[in-house]
């Protein structure tokens, strides 16, 4: 549903597409919180993981890491909303990723 309603907001909301650096909306503040839930969630899972099985991929780390600062910093910074929710799209297209790796 995240990535829908991401495809929703990158079709329809058209201060994404007139300010591509600067523009936001309420629904892409949403889906950068969202992602920023996300990317939370996978950290935990990938820590967790790495705890328990004594194994930790550093490039997934920093790969969540980054993206996980990347969400928070655009949501509280009011920017890159358009860059935000297109990599989101690309992210939740394989959701639960590192949870299934760590099973």
């Amino acid at each position: 549903s995240a990535t829908l309603a991401a495809a929703y907001a990158l079709l329809t909301e058209n201060d994404l597409w007139t300010n591509v650096a600067f523009g936001t909306t309420n629904l892409s503040t949403f889906l950068n919180s969202f992602g920023a839930g996300f990317f939370t969630f996978e950290c935990a899972a990938l820590f967790t993981s790495a705890a328990i099985y004594g194994k930790l991929d550093t490039f997934l780390a920093t790969h969540h890491l980054i993206a996980l600062a990347s969400y928070v910093l655009s949501t509280y910074r009011e920017m890159s909303h358009f860059f935000a929710i297109a990599a989101l799209m690309l992210e939740m297209t394989t959701p639960f990723s590192c949870l299934c790796w760590a099973l």
